[in-house]
C-alpha cells in the first residue's frame, strides 16, 4: 500500500478476475483481513434461439468482443 493508501492488484489477478482499468471494486472487512470484490456486474445469460445459441440482452449494455471471449472460454472448461 503506497502513503496515499493505494492498493495496486497484480495482473494476473486483475485477468483471473476479469476486471478492468477503473473499475470500482467493494471493500469490507474480514475478520482480521480486509475483503476486495468486484462490484456486481449484469450477468449475460446464453439462450436458445432457433437450436443456436444467442448472448441474451442486458439492458444498457453493449455486448463486446471480450463478452463473447469470455462466454466461449467459460463453456470449454
Amino acid at each position: 500500500m503506497d502513503r496515499a493508501g493505494r492498493v495496486v492488484l497484480p495482473k494476473s489477478i486483475r485477468d483471473l478476475l476479469g476486471l478492468e482499468p477503473d473499475e470500482e471494486l467493494d471493500i469490507a472487512v474480514d475478520g482480521t483481513g480486509i475483503r476486495l470484490q468486484p462490484r456486481s456486474r449484469p450477468r449475460r445469460q446464453l439462450v436458445e434461439v432457433d437450436g443456436w445459441p444467442v448472448i441474451g440482452s442486458v439492458i444498457d449494455h453493449v455486448t463486446t468482443d471480450a463478452d463473447v471471449q469470455a462466454l466461449r472460454d467459460a463453456d470449454r472448461r
